[in-house]
């Protein structure tokens, strides 16, 4: 708990202490959403909150890379962006944007570096060593958990930190090592009171580690999946307890490659359980218990649905679990048009809505020219915004992004009390990973791709959860990878079939499309710029629209968010499938950048609903209200 002494640190520079009360986690999920990188003293950064009012705000630093690296000049550019540099002073600094934050009625999140420290990198020999022996404050920190660095870190065979480099060189904290999780206990009560109503995990990594605390996790871990007999057939392993591993090769994030051995993937699942088990042990049993309502999430790296991303091996029952909602970078690419390339994450949106359950999620995508089409995609994909590149220090960045961001905060009864609207689902072949097949995810992200230009409507469902209840709700279900389908999914897809139901299990994209077709289902006469995401709900449906076609020439040559230069997609034609007995009474179109109107000319026949969107210049949705 916080000392006297730190208490009036923390209280510095008028920023008084508040330690808030209840947050989302307490049983009511929050929707709107804004992360800032920095900038969180600008008074734009204020008006922003002002006229968006986001429910949980991201923003501020904490954990051992803050305090190894707040000490260097070089701590206000990339990557933490502090408001000021120095410990000291970055915590009052951040102190202070919290308690706007909460004046404001509005929860902060803070960014909790768990695993990276800084060995050297910014141009100063600042770095996490040199905090460690000649700047640790224990009237911030308390005491150090012990007297030499060194026995915190990630260790080689050789017993010596462990060295990785990704812009600069890192070591790493072992999560294994009892005085790594002390010193984070120690720094996570320095956010919690500076005023963090949440933590944000990043750097959720682990590396190579063997020492003696990872041996003896791993050796528990085999001992429970596999008998001695089996240790010494299949891994050459005659006397588990005796035995030392001179490499233990489960890296997060990562995959063994083709033809390694088969400890190796052993150990990438070893790691993975491992990490969540040390995760919750943190911020869920002690953070929690620090802070009830904690609001707690992990920052971790999908890029174009990676196989081997951070939580590829975690199990099916602990993905996600007590954690409030997820935070994956990845789809971030420039549009390329003539390449068939929108730069969209649509795709990978999907897989993190069924990945998380329904819980509200962020793509950090690193766009900082597409506002409106970003946060469209965000929030039309079930998710709560955008992530990263928020462009409120610029007058068309700021005008686009509030202007999306209060009409999603606005029109809120649009996104809650609803389900996702789906008549496919698409298999994610995650058993298949784990059986050391990644190259069915190949198969799986080139069909993704085909029926999201398709502007099918469709669900992304796990392999591993697979259910003959759930399978009810679709007309056709595409297994892009049914040679490694887990025994959980084989009674269940018979099942379906026996129902009448289709199932594909074709590779090539345009296959699944012609079987599809038959099935006379929903369609859309659109440009494949065009993406399409369902929602169902008592009394009616929305279908919601967003366009990446824009003038790429014309944007080439402007900077900033004034360079989206969208170009609407005109006179697209719909005809829908509607629930059996459902009848139709009013069609109106919605978007952040137009008044509500009804839409003319919409015709139901039977059970199919068809009608024209004159124009989507980047995010509409039509809504379809029953009789």
């Amino acid at each position: 708990m916080i000392s006297l002494s730190r208490r009036s640190i923390l209280t510095a520079a008028g920023a008084p202490l508040l330690l808030r009360g209840a947050s989302p986690s307490d049983g009511r999920r929050f929707r709107t959403f804004f992360m800032s990188w920095g900038n969180t003293t600008q008074p734009e950064f204020y008006r922003f909150l002002d006229e968006v009012r986001p429910e949980v705000v991201q923003a501020g630093f904490y954990g051992p890379m803050f305090h190894g690296y707040a000490d260097n000049p070089a701590s206000t550019g990339y990557m933490m962006r502090l408001p000021v540099s120095g410990q000291r002073e970055a915590l009052a600094a951040q102190r202070k944007v919290n308690e706007e934050i909460h004046r404001r009625g509005l929860k902060v999140v803070a960014h909790f570096q768990m695993i990276n420290v800084i060995q050297k990198g910014g141009g100063h020999e600042n770095n996490f060593a040199e905090f460690y022996e000649n700047h640790w404050h224990e009237d911030i920190l308390g005491p150090k958990p012990h007297p030499d660095w060194r026995h915190l870190m990630q260790e080689d065979a050789d017993g010596n930190p462990i060295v990785a480099t990704h812009y600069v060189d890192y070591h790493g904290l072992c999560l294994n090592k009892p005085h790594a999780r002390q010193l984070l206990r120690q720094m996570l009560d320095v956010a919690l009171d500076a005023g963090a109503d949440g933590i944000m995990s990043n750097y959720n990594y682990r590396w190579l580690c063997v020492c003696r605390y990872c041996q003896n996790e791993f050796k528990q871990f085999l001992s429970r999946r596999h008998s001695a007999v089996q240790l010494k057939e299949r891994f050459a392993i005659g006397d588990l307890d005796s035995h030392r591993f001179e490499t233990i090769a489960g890296r997060i994030p990562g995959l063994p490659k083709p033809g390694d051995p088969g400890l190796d993937w052993e150990a990438t699942r070893w790691a993975a359980e491992n990490f969540k088990q040390r995760w919750d042990g943190l911020l869920v049993d002690y953070g929690r218990k620090r802070k009830p309502g904690l609001i707690l999430g992990q920052w971790n790296h999908l890029g174009e649905i990676n196989a081997g991303e951070e939580r590829a091996f975690t199990p099916v029952e602990e993905w996600g679990r007590d954690e409030d909602y997820f935070w994956y970078s990845g789809g971030y690419g420039p549009t390329k048009l003539t390449e068939q390339k929108a730069g969209d994450a649509w795709l990978q949106c999907l897989w993190v809505r069924e990945m998380g359950g329904g819980k509200p999620f962020v793509m950090g995508k690193y766009e900082n020219i597409r506002m409106r089409n970003t946060i469209a995609e965000g929030i039309a994909t079930g998710g709560a915004g955008m992530g990263l590149q928020v462009q409120f220090m610029d007058p068309e960045g700021f005008a686009g992004a509030s202007r999306y961001l209060r009409f999603f905060r606005d029109q809120r009864e649009l996104y809650t009390d609803r389900k996702a609207w789906a008549e496919t689902g698409l298999l994610f072949p995650r058993a298949a990973v784990w059986a050391q097949r990644p190259e069915a995810v190949d198969a799986f992200r080139t069909i993704g791709r085909a029926l999201v230009n398709g502007h099918a409507l469709f669900d992304i469902v796990w392999d591993q959860k697979i259910t003959e209840a759930r399978l009810r709700k679709y007309a056709a279900i595409i297994v892009p990878a049914a040679e490694w389908l887990p025994e959980n999914a084989i009674a269940p897809l018979s099942a379906f079939e026996r129902r009448g139901g289709l199932v594909i299990r074709e590779t090539d994209p345009d296959a699944v499309l012609a079987r599809l077709a038959s099935r006379n289902l929903s369609r859309a006469t659109a440009p494949w710029t065009l993406r399409a995401a369902g929602y169902r709900r008592k009394g009616g449906c929305e279908l919601h629209l967003v366009n990446y076609d824009r003038d790429e020439a014309k944007g080439a040559g402007i900077r900033g968010p004034a360079g989206e230069c969208p170009r609407a997609a005109r006179n697209v034609s719909f005809d829908l499938l509607l629930p059996e007995r459902a009848r139709v009474r009013e069609v109106s179109l919605l978007s952040p950048d137009d008044s509500p109107a009804p839409l003319a000319g919409w015709k139901q026949e039977r059970d199919r609903l068809r009608f024209d969107v004159p124009s989507v210049e980047v995010y509409s949705i039509v809504r379809v209200r029953y009789a």
